[in-house]
């Protein structure tokens, strides 16, 4: 009986094991192949709208999103009312990708220039109260055969926290980019500032985008142990029934040999 009561415990937890697996395999891609920090962008507009949604990564290390399929569609809708997912542009650096060959003028203008955006641009948000900075500058080619020589000019786009005054900032941000640019000049620098709200919700929904990730990953592991370990319980059970039905069960546990009758034993000492 206590065996019975055991392998009834085993059995409900491993079916309530596999109906949560059952139920968090109902999930489906919304979209895949994105890059970490728009993913989770995305995760968090659903968090904060009650859409239950996870992100989960590829061998890659491209995002997937998923939704539940009866919210699919109510995710696709509210994503495209914020602007999701955007639209991608090529840039100069991936137009001009090193391919091996020898590089024409050309392309090593164009590679030298993508560097030096870059450079820039990480060189900008060190500064504090920018949290994103792009930088494009526009270099001419000039004959070194002739003696004017035109000056190249640059443009900064900065998204800041909305609390943060950016204006005592801009001079610095204008020398930080003219003297990292060799040509560039202060003067041939111009700021745009795109100020950020900051919400406490968004904070929240994105602390729960990064550990939605790890939830799912341990829960489709236990889900995982709990329906093997089930089912080990009733095939173990199963077999049980098999040899108590055969008579091998009695056999095996040795429980039902009975003493040698000694009459029996007296016959064969006095046979030999």
């Amino acid at each position: 009986m206590l065996k019975f009561s055991l392998r009834s415990k085993f059995v409900k937890l491993a079916f309530i094991a596999s109906l949560g697996f059952a139920v968090s395999a109902c999930k489906e891609d919304l979209y895949t192949k994105m890059t970490e920090s728009e993913a989770n962008e995305m995760l968090s507009v659903l968090l904060r709208n009650n859409v239950d949604a996870t992100r989960t990564v590829t061998k890659e290390g491209l995002s997937v999103l998923k939704v539940e399929t009866s919210q699919r569609s109510e995710a696709i809708e509210l994503l495209k009312s914020k602007g999701y997912p955007k639209q991608v542009f090529s840039s100069l650096c991936d137009t001009f990708k090193s391919n091996g060959f020898v590089a024409s003028p050309t392309e090593e203008r164009a590679r030298l220039a993508c560097a030096n955006n870059d450079e820039a641009s990480k060189s900008v948000m060190k500064i504090q109260g920018v949290i994103s900075a792009r930088v494009l500058t526009v270099m001419p080619k000039n004959d070194p055969f002739k003696l004017e020589r035109s000056e190249g000019s640059a443009s900064v786009i900065v998204q800041h926290d909305a609390g943060t005054d950016m204006t005592a900032l801009k001079p610095m941000i204008r020398m930080t980019v003219a003297n990292s640019i060799e040509g560039l000049t202060y003067d041939k620098v111009s700021v745009g500032f795109t100020p950020v709200e900051s919400n406490k919700d968004d904070l929240l929904a994105s602390r729960m985008a990064a550990s939605a990730i790890s939830t799912e990953f341990y829960a489709y592991i236990i889900a995982g142990i709990m329906a093997f370990i089930g089912l080990g319980v009733l095939l173990a059970g199963r077999v049980s029934e098999l040899l108590t039905k055969t008579g091998a069960g009695k056999l095996l546990s040795g429980k039902n040999f009975e003493a040698f009758p000694t009459s029996q034993a007296n016959k064969l000492s006095a046979a030999e």
